[in-house]
């Protein structure tokens, strides 16, 4: 587990907006990977910018994600497809739940999303 990058993704995750519309230009939704500007939006949208590695389509990102984070490919799925969240209320995990996952993570090596 690299614990300097996943710190780094919750800090960074933590200090974006919440953005709740994919028509918005920025900010954190973990309904997307990325905004139609390109900007990153959910987790693995941000792990791709901090890996400056461009978003394809074909890309399986949650590989990638295992890989820079140095996390096994289970717990990259937990951490940016929440199962412990119905997929429609994806949207609604704020930057702080975001990044409080991350940070518990690096702290007991489990992938827990709690709503707050």
């Amino acid at each position: 587990m690299n614990k300097k990058r996943l710190l780094q993704l919750a800090d960074i995750v933590e200090n974006q907006i919440h953005s709740l519309s994919f028509f918005d230009s920025s900010g954190f939704n973990m309904r997307y990977v990325q905004h139609d500007c390109g900007t990153p939006s959910c987790i693995a949208g941000f792990v791709l910018e901090q890996s400056e590695l461009k978003w394809d389509d074909s890309m399986y990102y949650t590989n990638h994600v295992a890989e820079y984070l140095d996390i096994s490919h289970e717990d990259a799925i937990r951490l940016c497809e929440p199962s412990d969240i119905e997929r429609r209320f994806w949207q609604d995990i704020t930057p702080s739940q975001a990044a409080k996952t991350i940070r518990r993570l690096v702290d007991t090596g489990e992938v827990k999303w709690i709503r707050e």
